[in-house]
């Protein structure tokens, strides 16, 4: 292929944004495609908007006969665009793959690029996964250490019961610096 890329779809942008690609340089205008905008871009208004895909991704033979088709690539003539999609009809994506032959890819191609695509949505949900358990214990190991702190406050206040105000107010300090993380309290 002249051009395969991987394109993040970004929903504040409504644009897909390119990712990784590799073949043609791409320049500063294609890094971003609006959604609607060529057969990617279509192809991903047309996931975003619930409608099914036949098939599961657009294989354009000719891209000179498709309306939807901007010129991106010098000399492309056919494209592959294949969605990465979630279970749940969230999209991640689309790989996009052209070549400047026509009808360039059989359906062995096409295939072994929908199974890749299915392959990296799997990697991309376990990926998301792992970052929401590490942020959940992030938070968690967060509220265990002030617990400690709060209960070792607790117990060194009720426990002597000679402190001054002074050295109660100091102590309080210490314990809520280190629940705070700062020095400077």
């Amino acid at each position: 292929p002249e051009l395969c890329e991987i394109r993040w779809y970004d929903a504040h942008k409504n644009a897909l944004v390119s990712k990784a690609h590799e073949g043609e340089t791409l320049d500063s205008t294609r890094l971003e495609l609006p959604v609607g905008k060529g057969i990617t871009g279509w192809l991903a208004k047309e996931i975003l908007d619930g409608m099914e895909i036949e098939d599961g991704y657009v294989y354009v033979k000719d891209v000179l006969e498709d309306e939807r088709y901007v010129k991106g690539v010098e000399h492309t003539r056919s494209e592959l665009a294949v969605p990465l999609v979630s279970k749940a009809g969230e999209l991640y994506g689309v790989i996009n793959i052209e070549h400047s032959d026509i009808d360039a890819y059989d359906q062995h191609a096409i295939d072994t690029a929908v199974a890749l695509a299915n392959l990296a949505v799997v990697a991309i949900e376990k990926s998301r996964a792992f970052a929401d358990v590490e942020k959940a214990n992030i938070k968690l190991n967060r509220k265990n250490k002030n617990l400690t702190a709060v209960l070792a406050m607790g117990s060194a206040l009720t426990a002597s019961v000679d402190l001054d105000e002074k050295q109660v107010a100091e102590l309080i300090h210490q314990q809520l610096s280190e629940l705070i993380y700062t020095d400077n309290m």
